[in-house]
C-alpha cells in the first residue's frame, strides 16, 4: 500500500469503538412488516437483525436455499420474529405473489421494504460483458425499482403508510475507476429515491436511501488494505452499524426525512479517493478476482502488490 494514499487514524480502537448494542428500545417498530431482499449475508443481515431487535416483523429474502437457518438465527440473537423466502431478484415473475406470502407468512401486510440485494465487483471496463451488466442492473436497480412499485400499488389504495429504504454505496459518490456497472446502478437508485420520494411523499410514503462504504463483511472482495488506508476514521464500518442508520430512518422519530440518501463510510468519501489504485493491478490479477473461490493467501498476495 503507498504510504501517499495512508491517511487513516491510527488509534481506531480508541477514537473510534464499534458499540455492538441497538441504542433503541424494542417495540420502536412495533406493526411494521418489512421484506429485507439480500437479508441473509452481509448490510442485507445488519439491517433484518436490527430490525427484528426494534419490533418489526421481518422476512428476509436470498436466492440461497439456507436462508430458512440464517430466518432462524436471526429470530433467537434478535429476540424478534424472522421469516425467510426464497427469491432471486433478478427474475421478476418470481415477484407475482410474493406480498401475498408475505402477507400470510406475518399475518399483516407488508408497510416496509429494504432493498439490499446488489451485484457488486470491480473489473476493466472492456472485460465486462452485456451480462455482467446486465445482471449487475438486474439486481440493483430494476428489481428494487419493480418490487417498490408493486408494494406501493398494492398499499396506495388501501391507506397504508410504507417506507422503503434503498441500499446504495457511496462508491458513486466519488466514481472510483473499475466499478462501471455496480456504480451506475447505485446512481439510478439513488435518482430513484429522490424522484419517489417527492411523488409519493403526499400519501404517506417515505423513501430513504443509505450509501454505505466498504464494510468487513466485504473487505476481501474490494481490497482491504486500499480501503483502511483511504478511511479516516482507521477502519470499515461494520453492517450492524448501518442497521442502526436503517432502523432510525424506518422509525417515526424519522418521520420529517424522506427523499435522503445517508453516506456511512467512516468518512471515506470527504477525502480525495485514490482514483489510480486500481490501475496498479496486474491483468493476471483482474482474471483472478472473476474467481470467487480465490483462496485468502491469493487475495493477501493481491493486497500487496497493490
Amino acid at each position: 500500500m503507498r504510504e501517499e494514499f495512508a491517511i487513516r487514524c491510527r488509534r481506531a480502537q480508541r477514537f473510534y469503538p464499534s458499540c455492538l448494542y441497538s441504542p433503541f428500545r424494542h417495540g420502536i417498530l412495533n406493526g411494521k412488516v418489512a421484506l429485507v431482499t439480500g437479508g441473509a449475508s452481509g448490510i442485507g443481515l445488519g439491517i433484518a437483525r436490527s430490525l427484528a431487535s426494534a419490533g418489526a416483523i421481518v422476512v428476509i429474502a436470498s436466492r440461497k436455499l439456507a436462508t430458512d437457518r440464517v430466518a432462524q438465527q436471526l429470530s433467537e440473537s434478535s429476540d424478534g420474529t424472522v421469516y425467510a423466502i426464497q427469491l432471486n431478484v433478478r427474475y421478476p415473475d418470481a415477484y407475482a405473489d410474493l406480498f401475498d406470502r408475505i402477507e400470510k407468512l406475518a399475518g399483516a401486510p407488508c408497510n416496509l421494504l429494504a432493498n439490499c440485494a446488489a451485484g457488486n465487483f470491480a473489473a476493466p471496463s472492456e472485460n465486462i460483458d452485456h451480462r455482467g451488466f446486465w445482471h449487475t442492473f438486474q439486481s440493483g436497480i430494476v428489481g428494487s425499482a419493480i418490487l417498490t412499485h408493486m408494494l406501493i400499488q398494492r398499499n396506495r389504495p388501501l391507506n397504508i403508510p410504507t417506507t422503503v429504504l434503498n441500499l446504495s454505496a457511496s462508491f458513486n459518490k466519488t466514481s472510483p475507476p473499475f466499478t462501471v456497472p455496480y456504480a451506475m446502478s447505485k446512481a439510478a437508485l439513488d435518482k430513484m429515491t429522490k424522484t419517489l420520494a417527492g411523488e409519493l411523499g403526499r400519501d404517506g410514503h417515505r423513501i430513504n436511501g443509505i450509501a454505505a462504504g466498504p464494510t468487513y463483511e466485504s473487505a476481501r472482495l474490494l481490497f482491504s488494505c486500499i480501503f483502511f488506508a483511504v478511511t479516516p476514521i482507521g477502519r470499515m464500518v461494520y453492517p450492524h452499524e448501518i442497521g442502526n442508520i436503517a432502523t432510525f430512518l424506518c422509525s417515526e422519530y424519522a418521520s420529517g426525512i424522506n427523499g435522503e440518501t445517508f453516506i456511512v463510510d467512516g468518512g471515506q468519501s470527504t477525502v480525495a479517493f485514490p482514483q489510480n489504485f486500481f490501475h496498479d493491478v496486474p491483468n493476471e490479477l483482474w482474471r483472478t478476482i472473476k474467481d470467487k473461490k480465490a483462496s485468502r493467501k491469493t487475495w493477501t498476495r493481491m493486497n500487496r502488490q497493490i
